[in-house]
């Protein structure tokens, strides 16, 4: 999502609130991922959105960085009203 795009969708003068449920963690080729579902709220009335978001982390390998232990999102699903 471009910048512009980011501002467009969530912007305005009171940002949104996300609550982020329960997810599951999975494992795969020295990464862990964890999917949750996720209800985006707005304070200036516009509908709630709905969907999944998926965070990433290197898996505990020898070596890795600090950084590379830290969640990242690798991606969210398509919010729905």
């Amino acid at each position: 999502m471009s910048p512009e795009k980011l501002r467009d969708e969530f912007g305005g003068k009171a940002g949104p609130k996300i609550a982020v449920g329960k997810g599951d963690i999975a494992g795969a080729a020295g990464s862990l991922y964890y999917e949750a579902p996720i209800v985006v709220d707005f304070a200036d009335g516009r509908p709630s959105r709905r969907g999944t978001i998926v965070l990433r982390r290197v898996n505990d390998v020898p070596g890795a960085s600090e950084e590379q232990l830290n969640w990242r999102i690798e991606r969210t699903s398509t919010l729905t009203q």
